[in-house]
This record gives C-alpha cells, sequence and structure tokens, in this order.
C-alpha cells in the first residue's frame, strides 16, 4: 500500500469534526478516533474496519492508516506525540492492538467522559496547569482502553520493509544512527533505505532522525527545567551542541535557549 509520511511537529492535536476522509498515511504520533454518530470505513496496515457510534479506533506509530466517510459523521480526533505520555512510550514501540477498532462502552464505562473531558480541556482557555490536567486525563484514559483490548507484539524486523525501518529508527534514535548501522541490522541496503525516505515519506533520513531527537529534546525541557541544554543535546542522540541547535532552530523555529527562556515568561 503506498502511503503518506505526515510529519507532525505538534506533540498534540484534538479536534472535533465531521468528516474523516484521508488516504493512506502514516507518522510517528498516536492518532485516536471517537466516534459520536455516523459511521465511517477505516484501515489500518492490511486490515479494513468499520467505525460507528461509540466506537474508538487507534493507530500506533508508523501503523499505516486511512479513512473513507460512508455517511454524515460527528467525531473527536486526537493525535498525540507518543512523547506526550511516556509512561506507555514502550508498548507504542514494541506493541500494536490486535484490532484498531473497540466499544468504548466494552472497554470501559469510564472512557466516553473521559475522551469528551479531553476535548473540553483542550479548548479550554489556556493557564500554566492546562498541560497538567491534559496528561491526566489522557493518562486515565489510555489506562481504560487499554485494560479493555489485548495487543500482539511487533518486531523492528517482521512485515512491511517501510514499517520495519521506521520502528528501528524509533526504538534507536537517541543511539548512534546512521544508513550504515540501519542497513547492516536490517540487512537492507542503505541506498534503498535513502530512497524510502526520500521517494515515499518525502523526507530526508537525516532530516527524520533530527525530528524524533528534537521532539523528545523538547519533551526533556519541559520536564526537566533543571537539565542543561548541551546535557539534553547528547542525551537525545546528537554528537555536538552546534548541530542540535541548527535542528532545533529549523524544527521548533527558535533557538534551544529561547524555547527555554519563552516557556520560564509565560
Amino acid at each position: 500500500m503506498q502511503a503518506f509520511y505526515e510529519n507532525r511537529t505538534l506533540p498534540l492535536f484534538i479536534e472535533r469534526s465531521h468528516r474523516l476522509n484521508c488516504g493512506p498515511h502514516l507518522h510517528n504520533h498516536i492518532e485516536m478516533i471517537y466516534m459520536l454518530q455516523g459511521k465511517t470505513l477505516a484501515g489500518c496496515d492490511e486490515e479494513e474496519y468499520v467505525i460507528r457510534s461509540g466506537d474508538i479506533y487507534i493507530a500506533f506509530p508508523n501503523q499505516i492508516h486511512w479513512f473513507k466517510t460512508t455517511e454524515w459523521e460527528d467525531y473527536y480526533i486526537y493525535i498525540f506525540s507518543p512523547d506526550f505520555c511516556p509512561e506507555f512510550r514502550d508498548m507504542f514501540q514494541s506493541q500494536i492492538p490486535c484490532s484498531a477498532v473497540n466499544s468504548t462502552i466494552a472497554c470501559s464505562p469510564e472512557l466516553p467522559t473521559l475522551l469528551k473531558n479531553l476535548y473540553k480541556e483542550k479548548h479550554k482557555p489556556t493557564d500554566p496547569f492546562q498541560e497538567a490536567r491534559l496528561r491526566g486525563y489522557f493518562l486515565a484514559a489510555l489506562g481504560e482502553l487499554f485494560s479493555g483490548i489485548s495487543f500482539q507484539p511487533t518486531r523492528a524486523a517482521d512485515g512491511n520493509i517501510l514499517k520495519s525501518i521506521l520502528n528501528y529508527c524509533d526504538q534507536n534514535y537517541t543511539e548512534e544512527l546512521s544508513l550504515k548501522t540501519l542497513s547492516q541490522a536490517l540487512n537492507v541496503g542503505k541506498y534503498y533505505i535513502s530512497h524510502v525516505f526520500n521517494e515515499k515519506l518525502h523526507i530526508s533520513f537525516n532530516n527524520y532522525i533530527n525530528d524524533r531527537r528534537i521532539s523528545q529534546a523538547i519533551l526533556q525541557m519541559k520536564t526537566f527545567p533543571e537539565k542543561s541544554v548541551t546535557e539534553i543535546a547528547y542525551d537525545v542522540g546528537f554528537n555536538n551542541t552546534r548541530t542540535f541547535n541548527r535542528a532545533f532552530l529549523k524544527y521548533a523555529g527558535c533557538s534551544p535557549r529561547e524555547f527555554r527562556k519563552l516557556r520560564q515568561n509565560r
């Protein structure tokens, strides 16, 4: 299946909408749909589903997914980085749901209320504690959801080569990672890997790895204000601060120190 790689930079997106049509795509975020009314045809990897009123759909990082509207819809959509809920990061990297679609009520009677509260909280006027409340709602909602569904393991060397490449990158981006090391780990030619990124995902290998590292760096800057910028740069996989600063500016539109200063001022 030909899929478009969506380079998502925002850690969190929550909206309510009425048309879910979207072609095959993938990204390193988790995507959830809570269907309030209507019906949508959906896919996740090689499986097809129907999302009906009261259902929740979830796609993990690097799962190819798509949606096709079949009638009027009313739904919430939640797209968030694994770094937003690091308590579940290992699960996002090593497992996938056995079914992408499940009934919210069958999973947990509390789940619909938690999902609606997430939307309400996200669209309230912002204050210094909004992110903490959102994380609390997310952790509670995911805990209820994951307790009611089954999972199966996914391994970096399994299945679709595109997903294998991205899974390996997401599990090892904080290490010394190059086209050569990736090629040796997966036994795939490095020129073919470069072709996959440029022609299928429309992003270079280096930019993809840098984006993953900067996303993690931003999370660390928010979570550990006592850590220095240099320490964070090395923690997320950069070999020097000059490269880190350049990649951060490209990703966030400001330098790491400017980013930290803006957060402190707010």
